[in-house]
This record gives structure tokens, C-alpha cells and sequence, in this order.
């Protein structure tokens, strides 16, 4: 999430209360003197736009943005084998 407030002192306030709300926070921090930034994990979609609503509502926050991604697929372990197949192929 992306979360704009128009004053400074506003954006500590809010970062205190979302940090304390929230344990499913990956990483988070904030990109300028207005803005914070969070990279949450919700189980649903209805958890997700629930969180989306709280933090909108707090005082002092001007505006919030969500993107959200609705697959994860991990290639990585896949990936590393397939190349260990052709290593083995071509040495």
C-alpha cells in the first residue's frame, strides 16, 4: 500500500498505529517526507480491502493506493534443476 499524508507529523502517527495493527507486514518504510509504504500479506481478498478502509480512515491520511497480486508461483527451485540437467547434459 501506498499512503499519502498531507503532513508530516500526521505520517508518524499513522505509521505508529498500522505497524501496531498489523503482524503480516513483509516490509514497509516511507519514500518521501508524505508518503508510507507497506507490503502486507492478507489470506483474501476481504481481509485485504478491510485493512485498505481501516488505513484510509485514520486521521491525517490524505489518500491510499492497494495493488494486488492474486498469484505467486515460485520457479526458482524448478529452475535451478533444469539447469542442473543441462550442466549435466553438456559438460
Amino acid at each position: 500500500m501506498l499512503i499519502f499524508c498531507p503532513h508530516e507529523n500526521s505520517k508518524y502517527s499513522a505509521a505508529e498505529r498500522i505497524v501496531s495493527r498489523f503482524e503480516n507486514i513483509v516490509f514497509g518504510g516511507s519514500t518521501s517526507s508524505n508518503y508510507l509504504f507497506y507490503n502486507m500479506v492478507f489470506d483474501n481478498l476481504y481481509e485485504a480491502n478491510e485493512a485498505y478502509e481501516w488505513i484510509k480512515g485514520l486521521k491525517g491520511v490524505g489518500a491510499v493506493r492497494m495493488g494486488i497480486m492474486r498469484d505467486l508461483i515460485f520457479v526458482r527451485d524448478w529452475l535451478d534443476e533444469e539447469m542442473k540437467k543441462d550442466v549435466s547434459k553438456n559438460p
